[in-house]
């Protein structure tokens, strides 16, 4: 997202993911396809394209194991 601080951007995440989940329960898919969400702003968080997904997968699992 253009303009969107590293702030905004974990709202929007946010969601994001609280309207899959929603979508997914509601076609009885939940159980089916998991879904996983990592965040990474640039510049704050890298400053090129395989940095930021890096940034972002490594979030992820960081997600996943809290």
């Amino acid at each position: 997202l253009t303009d969107c601080s590293k702030q905004n951007s974990l709202k929007v995440k946010g969601r994001i993911e609280e309207i899959m989940r929603k979508y997914l329960s509601d076609n009885e898919m939940a159980g089916i396809i998991k879904l996983g969400f990592g965040c990474a702003a640039y510049p704050d968080d890298a400053a090129d394209e395989m940095n930021l997904v890096l940034k972002a997968k490594n979030a992820l699992n960081s997600s996943k194991k809290a």
